[in-house]
Order: structure tokens, then C-alpha cells, then sequence
């Protein structure tokens, strides 16, 4: 669901709408936040050998440092595609407040697809908080192809909600998605405050 009804989507989008949605022809090797506690605007993609919080020992850290040049590669992203890509707190691409009743059906098949991942007692709360006004204050960003098994990234953001999602990895077949809530985030770093802490273990 979480792929397909964003296509349905994105393939329902007028010309005018999906030249505002569309952030890049190419799509990133990966979520753009990445595993990052706190989010800043111009954030970027966080390059494979720094998702660890920390370099790994070698024979490691050359191998995700290969491993990130080859996606890269493969990507072709340009300084404009990364620069359309990063992270702002305004939000980026096409505002749902231009949907029409159909394509607002569709994404709320959508979101259902992240919040109802939830305990139903969170869904439901979660749900409630997105009503029209809730959903006209999102954004629906795109980037890469909008054909199956072309290499894809969504965006979904507000004020409050972050959703992204992104299929680029071993041929098309390796997803990666989260769900965010901007105002009442992850925050701090758990195993970073025990090392700070406790050197000792």
C-alpha cells in the first residue's frame, strides 16, 4: 500500500500539479532524514559510512564508503537534485489543499497505510488530528520514476507530520519508510547519553 497508492496518486496529479511535486527526475539512494535525532533544514542525504553514528572499524568503513559511491553512481544525483532534496521545515512539493475529492481519497488510503500501523488507541488519535484542515496543510513530494520498477521517492510533510519513503536500493527492492511526527519527535540519542554517562561499559 504504502507504494502503490502513492503511484495511484502521483498518477493522478494534472500536469501543473505534478511539475510541483516532482522535486527531481532522480530519486535519492535513500531517506533523505535518515536516522538523524533531530532535524534541521538543508539537511541531506546521511552518506552510508555515518548512519552508524560513528565510524566503523575497516574492513567496514571502506565497505559502506564502496558501497555509497556505487549507489551514488547508479543514482547520477546532481548538486540541483541533492538541493531539491533536503530537508526544510516549509514543506516541499505540491500542497494538498489543490487535491480534488478523488485524489484526497487516495491519500488518505495512504496514510492509513502508516498511522493504522499504530495500536488502533494511537491510530485513531492520530487519525483524527488529520481532517480537511489537518490534510491541506500537508505537501506530496515525488522524485524519481512514477512506473513500477523505477527508482522512487515520496514525501508527506506538514508542520507536524513527516512520511517518507523511499524504493532505490538492490534493483528497485529494498524499501525504507518512516513516520514522523515533527512536534513530538524521537529526540535524543539513547546509546549515545549511556556512553556519555557510563565510559566504562
Amino acid at each position: 500500500g504504502a507504494e502503490d497508492l502513492a503511484r495511484q496518486l502521483v498518477h493522478t496529479l494534472d500536469p501543473t500539479q505534478l511539475s510541483q511535486a516532482m522535486l527531481s527526475p532522480r530519486a535519492p539512494t535513500d531517506l533523505i532524514t535518515g536516522n538523524r535525532t533531530e532535524l534541521a533544514d538543508g539537511d541531506g542525504l546521511v552518506p552510508l559510512p555515518l548512519v552508524f553514528r560513528g565510524r566503523l572499524p575497516e574492513p567496514f568503513d571502506g565497505l559502506m564508503a564502496s558501497a555509497q559511491l556505487a549507489a551514488d553512481e547508479v543514482a547520477g544525483l546532481t548538486p540541483g537534485d541533492v538541493e531539491a532534496l533536503s530537508f526544510t521545515r516549509a514543506p516541499k512539493g505540491l500542497s494538498v489543499g489543490s487535491f480534488d475529492t478523488d485524489q484526497r481519497e487516495v491519500l488518505r488510503g495512504l496514510l492509513d497505510t502508516y498511522l493504522r500501523r499504530l495500536p488502533d488507541g494511537l491510530a485513531d488519535l492520530e487519525v483524527a488530528k488529520l481532517d480537511d484542515a489537518g490534510l491541506d496543510a500537508l505537501s506530496f513530494a515525488w522524485a524519481g520514476g512514477t512506473e513500477p520498477d523505477q527508482p522512487h521517492y515520496y514525501r508527506l510533510q506538514s508542520s507536524r507530520l513527516l512520511v517518507e519513503y523511499d524504493n532505490t536500493q538492490r534493483d528497485v527492492n529494498h524499501v525504507h519508510t518512516v513516520w514522523r511526527d515533527l512536534t513530538n519527535d524521537f529526540g535524543g540519542d539513547a546509546l549515545a547519553d549511556h556512553y556519555r554517562h557510563s565510559p566504562h561499559h
